[in-house]
């Protein structure tokens, strides 16, 4: 009992003590808030990672006849076990003309039903009840319907609306240009500026103009549940096994000149997921996140040496209690827990401090943003937003709390407190009796 009562009995007349427990709350909130920030940005970037494209897409590497049978192969592949959905299409760049205006674009031929159910086309469309691309009355003129993602309806860009007509120009399978248009049936608000440059049409119709009726550049594959989930390289593999049978096995296949050269053919068959598609990005999001979990543990070594230089100095100012302690029967054991809970006893104040204070921190960081950013435009006499909401096509900064952060955080600031003070404590134990109590 004598070392909890010593022990907070030397704390409360060092104020340097309880500044170090202010430090330590200091860096719990940052520490939360900053990681759960990034850990919100981490979540909203990946699921745009995953909806730019499928969650497996499968391509025939530079073939000019890409996947043939694409209804039956894509059938095939859809009957794999964790496989929800997978459906042909063809992708191709074009030049967009708009009036007198003309842009660079891509435009995906797709299955409308699967990619309103299973890809990001249907989070943001409009309008909401759009089902199919349909075909429209033009000036007389049979027109075919598109879609057309966030920037080609955007005012002071190209202004489109529902209902516009665009031309596209394209390339055959002979390479010579061929114009089409469309009208505009709908709009997409994608998730990110790599979404802005698309535009969707119905496949079978952009295969026909093409010259590439009955033909697909790929397959396009969602799997069941997480799209994260543990097994899904080895879904991918058991896709790439079931293609590789479906193409040694086919009398079409067998036919192309390109079979001739086996190697080189099994080589061009490319079946990736999201997270590889999309390696340095996905890997780029989780480096950032390590890096301030680094950075954060820094600054608990440098608290670990505060707590440290703090304790230090209360041994060498209470010397001769020491030696009276150790005169009145203390162990040195006894010494050694006085100064470690004097250390523990600050990071635990400090970690349950900062705990409740980044939890409101965090409920409220919009409020907060807001607040500042609307004081400091004030002073500044202009518009100031310390988060562009427009930069990242979201409303809110996202924040996710994960509770393997708290506990780490938390095991970290007591053990910064523990580590610290074990110099100070260990000293303070090995000092001899009388020679304290002949301290001056």
């Amino acid at each position: 009992m004598y070392v909890f009562t010593v022990a907070l009995r030397y704390l409360r007349t060092r104020p340097m003590a309880w500044v170090s427990g202010l430090i330590m709350a200091v860096i719990v909130v940052l520490y939360l808030m900053v990681i759960s920030v990034m850990e919100g940005f981490k979540e909203h970037n990946m699921k745009v990672l995953r909806s730019l494209d499928s969650h497996i897409t499968v391509r025939v590497g530079q073939i000019s006849w890409g996947i043939m049978r694409p209804e039956q192969w894509a059938a095939e592949v859809a009957k794999i076990d964790g496989v929800q959905s997978s459906t042909p299409t063809l992708e191709t760049a074009v030049i967009a003309l708009l009036g007198r205006s003309k842009t660079v674009g891509e435009i995906k031929g797709v299955d409308l039903d699967a990619e309103l159910k299973h890809g990001a086309l249907g989070e943001e469309i409009e309008p909401k009840d759009l089902n199919e691309f349909g075909t429209h009355d033009h000036d007389g003129l049979p027109l075919n319907g598109c879609i057309l993602a966030g920037r080609w309806a955007e005012k002071g860009r190209f202004g489109l609306k529902i209902g516009s007509v665009v031309t596209f120009v394209l390339m055959d399978q002979d390479g010579d240009p061929r114009s089409v248009a469309f009208k505009v049936v709908g709009l997409s608000r994608g998730k990110s500026e790599i979404h802005q440059g698309f535009a969707y049409v119905d496949r079978k119709f952009l295969a026909k103009k093409m010259g590439q009726e009955g033909y697909a550049s790929g397959l396009n594959t969602w799997i069941e549940g997480d799209p994260d989930r543990a097994d899904l390289d080895e879904i991918r593999l058991n896709i790439r096994n079931r293609m590789l049978e479906l193409f040694a096995h086919d009398p079409l296949v067998k036919s192309q000149e390109t079979f001739e050269d086996l190697p080189k053919w099994r080589d061009m068959l490319e079946v990736q997921t999201w997270r590889e598609k999309m390696g340095n990005l996905y890997q780029a999001i989780s480096i950032e996140n390590n890096i301030m979990r680094f950075i954060m543990v820094l600054f608990l070594i440098l608290l670990a040496i505060i707590i440290m230089l703090v304790l230090s100095r209360v041994v060498a100012e209470k010397v001769r209690d020491i030696g009276a302690l150790r005169a009145l029967g203390a162990t040195p054991a006894g010494i050694r827990r006085c100064f470690l809970l004097q250390g523990l006893v600050i990071c635990a104040l400090g970690v349950g401090a900062g705990l409740l204070v980044s939890y409101f921190v965090i409920e409220y960081l919009n409020e907060l943003e807001r607040a500042f950013s609307w004081c400091v435009g004030t002073v500044l006499q202009r518009d100031f937003s310390v988060f562009p909401k427009n930069s990242f096509f979201i409303d809110r900064i996202p924040t996710r709390t994960r509770p393997f952060d708290v506990i780490l955080i938390a095991a970290l600031s007591l053990s910064a407190g523990v580590l610290g003070a074990l110099l100070p404590a260990w000293r303070a134990s090995r000092m001899n009796t009388v020679e304290c109590l002949r301290h001056e």
